[in-house]
């Protein structure tokens, strides 16, 4: 739970210093004391040539798009291994995404809840697999402090962690007891394309 907390730190002090996707809040949403909210995503695509593989130790070698060599040993995960052959191209595409959002406490206690899934292409198939991983911790805000522009959280193992909102009129937004949820999903997704016969 320590890298996705503070990760979550990080990313909450963003989340309080515009008080929710897409700027500042206005003075008629402060009366409404809309809770704040961050959502935030990425994804790249890399595709990568097969220079060398070693189908005994399971070492492989991929040359990067950009020049750069890159040595590891396959687990054994990825199925159909003696397949793949030098000049294979591997495709990689890799999602990220991580939402905060903050709820008025409906006599909710911190805990950490985590999923995966994984799936494979069978025998006799070019290689590819696919990751789909969800991480979600709720933390209760202990303390405010608007004057010194603070706010507290407490994790699921007990733990309370202080930090500071750039802009504090937006911890008016938010009230001791307030649950926070944050959200963290991965998707990887690999596959093998034969070399083009020549």
């Amino acid at each position: 739970m320590q890298i996705l907390k503070y990760a979550a730190i990080t990313a909450l002090s963003m989340t309080l210093a515009v008080a929710c996707v897409g700027g500042p809040a206005s003075d008629e949403d402060k009366t409404g004391r809309e809770k704040p909210s961050l959502f935030t995503s990425h994804s790249r695509n890399i595709t990568a040539t097969v220079e060398a593989i070693d189908h005994d130790t399971r070492s492989v070698t991929l040359l990067g798009p950009e020049g750069k060599s890159i040595t590891f040993t396959a687990a054994e995960e990825v199925p159909d291994l003696v397949s793949i052959k030098a000049g294979d191209l591997v495709h990689t595409e890799y999602q990220y995404s991580l939402s905060i959002e903050v709820f008025d406490n409906q006599d909710l206690v911190p805990s950490e809840h985590k999923s995966a899934a994984m799936g494979r292409t069978g025998e006799g198939e070019m290689p590819a697999l696919g990751t789909v991983a969800d991480h979600t911790v709720t933390a209760t805000i202990e303390a405010i402090n608007i004057e010194a522009g603070t706010l507290k959280l407490k994790w699921p193992d007990e733990t309370v962690d202080e930090f500071s909102a750039e802009d504090a009129d937006n911890l008016r937004r938010v009230a001791v007891g307030d649950i926070v949820v944050i959200t963290q999903t991965a998707n990887l997704a690999v596959s093998v394309e034969k070399a083009a016969v020549e």
